[in-house]
């Protein structure tokens, strides 16, 4: 078995006369404009030759790329998980073949499975009679405790012994880099946010005990002015790897990390192109991607009438979630704020009122402001899986006038309004002693995953 690492989360995994292309990405940005491949792939391998199989391990844009496909040489099959709901995604292009839970399909010498996870993330166990490799791309580190748990276990039934584990690391949400409150350090929240990661990456490894475990699936660059600093978090900080040889010293020599750079190649137990990942700084990234930094940050010309359009949009979302709205308590002033534009629109909660305004730009006189581009928004409010592009791909930011004001978690007040989601669906958490108590006693007792979007709990205060 032969495997090439292309970059983010493209494998290319080669054996027994067929090959297996994972999840590509290559030719542009995704989430918008929002997300850069970095470090920049290396997909010579794969442009060069056809293709038979290419495995999509779930919708996410960085995973499903219709342009990048569109790629590669025709005649390539997709094998996809009969769980997840990707038919309009993938009618165009390509035919099909959906595996169900648990089904082994033989590709003319290599098998392959593919398991739901959790969050319509899925994993693929490959195997050509020799070798075993497990593409984890985002589907273990991110899954709750107990379903991480419950498939490790499985894995280490069904797969006594990994030759290559490939696991992500990367956060891949706009939480915590994209909140702006007074007083926060923004570095080292992201540092705190991503060293869990990281320490996730490591734990996985060490409970699986792969013959050679690969970070991978975090090849990002955020590139807008105000996020390219969220870079060096991922790309100069400690990598996966050396959480891996500090915290687990005593499995070093049984289990071989390798960080790879794009281009990487293994073939058996011989490495046969030895790119390795380095450590890379924002200014750094920037200094090498300028034409990308300019794409990124140019968000006109932006015609006003888009901006009449999401307002009657959420001027119905509002209406339709209005008795749930209004139970928020206290009283709020949220705007939202539209790059490349001088007009915003200001929701107001007094008492069990609610209205939404159109009104010129004005700093610093709302207790939550939402920032994005216009066309992210109206995406949010008319697709089903528009809000991806804010709340994942990093294409929103939320300023709070002040501390106080984050305590009350006003903007999941407007995330509620760019998500896809029904009246029935929706119910304030209690949050009495008794209910707060449980929630500790459970955490430390590791009968519940700790909160990944709690700024209470993630964000660090200088």
């Amino acid at each position: 078995m032969k495997t090439t690492f292309l970059g983010h989360a493209a494998l290319l995994v080669e054996g027994a006369g067929t090959a297996v292309l994972s999840d590509p990405w290559w030719r542009g940005p995704c989430f918008g404009a929002q997300w850069w491949v970095y470090p920049r792939p290396r997909a010579e391998v794969a442009l060069a030759r056809r293709i038979p199989y290419v495995y999509i391990s779930h919708g996410h844009h960085d995973h499903l790329h219709p342009a990048t496909l569109r790629t590669l040489q025709s005649g390539f099959c997709l094998l996809v998980s009969t769980e997840l709901d990707l038919d309009d995604a993938l009618a165009s292009v390509a035919p099909v073949r959906r595996l169900a839970p648990d089904e082994v399909v033989d590709l003319g010498g290599m098998t392959v499975r593919i398991w739901p996870t959790h969050g319509d993330d899925t994993l693929m166990i490959v195997c050509d009679g020799q070798r075993v490799l497990v593409n984890a791309n985002d589907a273990l580190h991110s899954a709750p405790d107990g379903v991480l748990q419950a498939v490790i276990k499985k894995l280490k039934k069904a797969v006594p012994a990994i030759d290559y584990l490939w696991c992500g690391y990367g956060t891949a949400s706009h939480f915590p880099n994209c909140y702006r409150i007074p007083g926060k350090d923004d570095l080292a929240t992201a540092m705190r946010r991503q060293q869990y990661f990281n320490e996730r990456w490591a734990w996985i490894v060490a409970c699986l005990k792969p013959r050679y475990a690969f970070p991978f699936a975090a090849d990002v660059a955020l590139l807008e002015s105000d996020l390219i600093w969220a870079n060096e978090v991922v790309h100069g900080a400690e990598r996966p790897v050396e959480v891996f040889a500090r915290v687990y010293s005593r499995l070093n020599g049984a289990v071989t990390c390798i960080d790879p750079a794009p281009g990487f190649a293994i073939e058996g137990d011989q490495i046969v192109n030895d790119l390795r990942r380095r450590r890379v700084g924002s200014d750094e990234i920037a200094a090498e991607m300028q034409e990308e930094v300019r794409r990124a940050n140019d968000y006109g010309p932006v015609p006003t009438s888009i901006v009449d359009e999401v307002q009657q949009l959420l001027q119905a979302k509002i209406n339709d979630l209005r008795e749930f709205l209004t139970t928020f308590p206290g009283n709020y002033v949220a705007a939202i704020r539209f790059r490349g534009l001088t007009d915003a629109l200001v929701l107001t909660k007094q008492g069990r009122t609610l209205r939404l305004a159109r009104c010129e730009r004005r700093e610093g006189e709302a207790d939550v402001t939402m920032v994005t581009r216009a066309h992210y928004l109206r995406a949010a409010l008319t697709s089903e899986y528009g809000h991806e592009i804010l709340f994942v791909g990093s294409g929103v930011r939320f300023e709070y006038r002040d501390a106080a004001q984050a305590r009350r978690n006003l903007h999941l007040e407007l995330m509620l309004l760019a998500r896809p989601i029904g009246l029935a669906e929706l119910k304030r958490p209690t949050r009495t002693l008794a209910t707060r108590v449980k929630t500790v006693v459970k955490r430390i007792a590791g009968w519940q995953s700790r909160d990944l979007y709690s700024l209470q709990d993630w964000v660090v205060f200088r």
